[in-house]
């Protein structure tokens, strides 16, 4: 399985987008191999998203019709990745609306890019695959339809560069971020807004205009003119307003999409260790604070940044009818800025702690919505009433200190206005009997002093806003900062079977000063059933976790067929793994996408087989929609022993090379555990290890080896009967029979 050309394709790709960045990022490598197999192909499009992550590009899978291929073509920004199925090999091409109504293609011929230009687009499309082609007969895949990636650009929200994990950003510096990643539409949205902005001005201008022609008796139809003048100038700063609310919305629009995908890949590559003392389904509220972000940013960039200009522009005008206006001009700025340095700090502080609080208060309601069954079997409990109190009573602590903050910025800002009203009137009319400044000056000063006051108190009444934008992109921020899994491409392992090797592992809990694993070694080889049992926080469920790899901080070795697991690629690895851990879990979708999670390249047949050995069969065509079935988080309205039997069969439905289980048989029937691991433990028939962590002897007496563990440690390895002469074991096995 060759890599190297996936990363070619994202250069490719983002040559044409960012050429400075493209060799900057990636180097070419020339490659000859395409993906021969449906696994290799899966894996193929995992790595290919993993490299353009590197690029912010996100690969969408889509499958089209023949006859759509043109028309997809002349609408998408970036190539198509297309595939061939020559010789059972898969080769990927990029593929681009070209000259003269061509296809551009390109793809590798041995050291070089080969380019070319379909005219007989036909010709073209009859070769490329489709999804059943490339992953098997699906039952997931369309017929006579064309499998295709569409590559999309979607920068980060709130952390502005992969590579500099653990260094601390300030709210600020994430909105700068995200504003800059979105600076063609948002200069857009400046051009407009300056444009209204000198628009605004026709009013004050025209005004004076007027008066003068007024004051001077001069002919009606120059007045009409100046009047068409101003009313022109209103209907055009109107148009651009909306043009400016246009850019805003898909700015909006772009925004959630961003937010979206964003999550939707981070928050299956989290690393469980850096969110092990939080709740990872809380975590994800904080998408939410899109729709925050959102609507600030539409205030930001068309009211805000309008009023700025309306400053800006109308202190200029100012400073052409008498030098004190320059001075007023000079002393609203200062005055600004000195409101905005003594409480903007403070506002931005209480607004992030009143956040705090409002997540709370929505988890807490969270908690009580899942185990609502929990206080209605209590009673009369004021717990949730008690606990919600608490949370509300540091809410609105939070928020009145926040808005506080609001009032003495307004009410400096109401106490700034009046001086500068009445001052500006005293010395106007000063400047108009001293006839330094005309009569209509002076009216059209006032105007645009009133239009300047005005549109300082729609930035400081939008001030709340912007601490929102600033506590959104913050409270984002802190999802996307957590580290993500490691993406090495290593996995050149012999598929056949594992050969596992653990020694000298030890781990310990983030917090904790006592190792929960302490210098383990063990070994499982290809085929072999090796089980392990020990008391209660003997560390046998994080042992699962660090052998399957969801859990990386252990000091020590692991090897998989002679290559140290830190090496391996872990999304391949476990692709070969089929876990029953404990904490599997249901999630809401149909009864196949729960069985599948999503994993391409499975058949009917082997699909009915693994039913059949879990015993699902007649339990599915029980059901009205069967496969279709919608099923709810955690397996709401399915009994314990049906969700067991869909998470058994999504752990062998990839032909794992190794299967592991943590206490998974617990509270299952013993017949049907002895049916089912008659079946499964069959080492002419299958290929597959068992690594079973459990305390059911019915499992154990089936185990090749076992290992017994105490405090962290194995204490002493062997056959069941060879261990039933222990008595710490014996004393482990008497406590399930006398549950």
């Amino acid at each position: 399985m060759q890599y190297e050309i996936a990363r070619n394709i994202v250069f490719q790709i983002i040559k044409r987008w960012k050429p400075d960045e493209a060799h900057y990022k990636f180097s070419p490598v020339a490659t000859s191999e395409g993906i021969s197999s449906r696994r290799e192909m899966r894996q193929w499009v995992g790595h290919l998203q993993d490299v353009g992550r590197e690029a912010h590009l996100h690969f969408i899978e889509k499958e089209i019709s023949k006859d759509e291929l043109d028309e997809v073509l002349s609408v998408t920004t970036l190539p198509l990745v297309l595939f061939q199925s020559i010789g059972g090999n898969a080769n990927p091409i990029l593929a681009w609306h070209g000259k003269k109504n061509t296809i551009h293609t390109m793809q590798e011929d041995g050291e070089n890019w080969k380019e070319n230009d379909i005219i007989n687009h036909s010709a073209l499309i009859n070769t490329l695959a489709s999804k059943s082609d490339l992953y098997g007969d699906s039952e997931l895949s369309k017929k006579n339809t064309i499998y295709c990636l569409v590559p999309m650009l979607i920068d980060p929200i709130a952390t502005p560069d992969e590579n500099e994990k653990g260094i601390e950003r300030t709210p600020v510096q994430r909105l700068w971020h995200l504003l800059l990643t979105e600076k063609r539409d948002i200069s857009y949205t400046y051009i407009y807004a300056m444009i209204v902005g000198l628009l605004s001005l026709t009013l004050p201008l025209g005004v004076q205009a007027i008066i003068g022609l007024i004051s001077g008796g001069l002919i009606i139809n120059s007045i009409v003119v100046l009047i068409a003048f101003v009313v022109a100038g209103t209907l055009v700063s109107g148009i651009m307003q909306i043009m400016q609310m246009s850019i805003v919305e898909t700015l909006q629009q772009r925004l959630f999409t961003r937010a979206a995908f964003e999550f939707a890949y981070r928050i299956p590559r989290i690393r469980l260790e850096s969110i092990l003392n939080q709740y990872a389904p809380e975590l994800a509220n904080r998408f939410f604070d899109i729709l925050t972000l959102q609507k600030g940013l539409a205030k930001i960039l068309t009211s805000v940044i309008t009023a700025l200009l309306q400053v800006l522009f109308g202190l200029m005008l100012l400073a052409f009818y008498h030098p004190f206006f320059v001075f007023f001009g000079l002393f609203l700025v200062a005055v600004l800025g000195l409101i905005f340095y003594l409480t903007g700090k403070r506002g931005l502080d209480t607004s992030l702690y009143e956040s705090k609080y409002k997540y709370k208060v929505a988890y807490w309601l969270e908690e009580l919505g899942r185990n609502q069954s929990v206080f209605k079997i209590a009673g009369n409990t004021l717990l949730p009433l008690k606990k919600m109190q608490k949370l509300l009573t540091g809410y609105l602590y939070k928020r009145k200190s926040h808005f506080r903050i609001l009032v003495i910025q307004y009410s400096a800002f109401v106490a700034f206005k009046t001086i500068i009203t009445g001052g500006v009137l005293i010395l106007g009319s000063l400047l108009v009997i001293e006839r330094n400044i005309t009569l209509g000056q002076f009216v059209a000063s006032e105007i645009v002093i009133i239009s300047v006051i005005t549109a300082v108190e729609k930035m400081i009444l939008n001030l709340d806003t912007i601490y929102d934008t600033l506590t959104a992109v913050e409270k984002i921020g802190n999802v996307t900062d957590l580290k993500l899994e490691k993406t090495n491409t290593f996995d050149n392992f012999n598929r056949q079977g594992f050969d596992i090797k653990v020694h000298g592992l030890s781990y310990t809990y983030q917090g904790n000063d006592t190792p929960t694993l302490k210098n383990i070694n063990l070994e499982i080889k290809p085929q072999q059933y090796v089980g392990i049992i020990g008391n209660e926080g003997s560390g046998k469920s994080t042992l699962m976790k660090i052998l399957t790899g969801l859990y990386d901080e252990y000091k020590g070795h692991i090897t998989y067929n002679g290559f140290t697991l830190r090496d391996l690629n872990i999304k391949n690895l476990q692709d070969y793994i089929g876990d029953n851990l404990s904490h599997e879990d249901i999630f809401e979708g149909t009864l196949l996408e729960n069985i599948t999670v999503g994993r391409e390249g499975f058949n009917m047949e082997y699909l009915n087989h693994v039913l059949d050995i879990v015993e699902l069969i007649d339990d599915i065509q029980a059901l009205k929609d069967g496969l279709q079935t919608q099923m709810l988080p955690s397996g709401q309205g399915f009994s314990s022993t049906f969700q067991k039997k869909v998470i058994f069969a999504r752990s062998m439905l990839t032909h794992p090379n190794l299967i592991v289980f943590d206490d998974f048989f617990y509270n299952l029937e013993g017949g049907y555990k002895r049916r089912v691991l008659d079946k499964i433990l069959q080492k002419n028939k299958y290929p597959w290890s068992v690594f079973a962590a459990s305390h059911d002897p019915i499992l154990l007496e089936k185990m090749d080896k076992i290992y017994l563990m105490k405090d962290g440690i194995i204490i002493k390895e062997g056959t069941f009967q060879e261990l039933l002469k222990n008595e710490y074991f014996d004393d482990l096995i008497a406590g399930v029979f006398e549950k």
